[in-house]
């Protein structure tokens, strides 16, 4: 089996030390790249204003971090400014991608939520927040500008204030990887003795990867096509089937995913 890796550099890595701890093969095939703000701008998603008036609401501040690039701009801001996470401060994630990034690059921190599977996305959250004993003074989202705000609705509606912060840019790769088609077309020559599993995180890497595609001869276009295709969440599932992808999968957690890729439980 070969899993096809679609993330930025860093959150390949992250999965390839994952899966080859588990035995399987695996080629990073970037579909974009991570471009962070000035660090002063990451920051400013901490600002002491907002805790001052978290403090005087006698109700904390919640940051949330929807992306395990997300967390890891944030903590290289703060490393390089020799500032551990502020007390008091709660973090919020959508998933357990980036909570293991965040317990890995940031703790430690008073309050890190994440909602658990199979809800783990950022609607899950909102609601996690709002089921609360102790509702947040304020949400603020480090964010990408073109990010998804519509979850914030219900927070919102419930008169819990939330603003978004932009930290950082995602550039798609319009080429493909080098080798990319040498490696699909071994790869489908022995298609009897290696199954071919593709990992996408959103509609903009599914979207590219299937640009990479269109430049490959028909045949193994379509056999590329053809193989699964895992997405985090069900709302992906009609953005892969328009880009033709033909098999498709769901997963909500990391380890779920690779202990079903390991059983063959597909």
């Amino acid at each position: 089996m070969m899993v096809a890796l679609t993330q930025d550099a860093a959150g390949a890595a992250d999965w390839q030390q994952m899966l080859a701890a588990a035995g399987m093969d695996t080629r990073a095939w970037p579909a974009f790249d991570v471009v962070a703000e000035p660090d002063a701008a990451v920051l400013r998603v901490l600002g002491q204003e907002a805790m001052a008036a978290a403090q005087a609401a006698e109700a904390p501040l919640c940051v949330v971090l929807p992306s395990p690039a997300a967390v890891r701009l944030l903590a290289a801001a703060l490393q390089r400014a020799g500032r551990p996470w502020p007390a008091g401060v709660w973090a919020a994630v959508p998933g357990a991608g980036s909570a293991r990034v965040f317990r890995m690059l940031i703790d430690p921190c008073d309050v890190l939520l994440v909602p658990p599977p199979p809800g783990q996305d950022a609607a899950h959250l909102a609601q996690m927040l709002l089921d609360g004993a102790v509702r947040p003074a304020e949400v603020r989202v480090l964010c990408r500008p073109d990010g998804r705000r519509d979850w914030a609705g219900s927070l919102r509606a419930a008169g819990v204030p939330v603003s978004f912060w932009p930290g950082y840019r995602v550039v798609m790769r319009s080429q493909p990887p080098a080798g990319f088609g040498e490696t699909l077309h071994a790869v489908a020559a022995d298609r009897e003795q290696v199954a071919l599993h593709w990992l996408a995180g959103s509609a903009g890497v599914l979207q590219t990867v299937a640009g990479w595609l269109a430049s490959l001869p028909a045949d193994l276009r379509g056999w590329a096509r053809s193989q699964p295709v895992w997405v985090p969440h069900e709302r992906l599932l009609p953005v892969a089937c328009a880009a033709g992808f033909a098999s498709l999968r769901v997963y909500h957690d990391r380890q779920q995913l690779v202990e079903r890729l390991q059983s063959g439980n597909l």
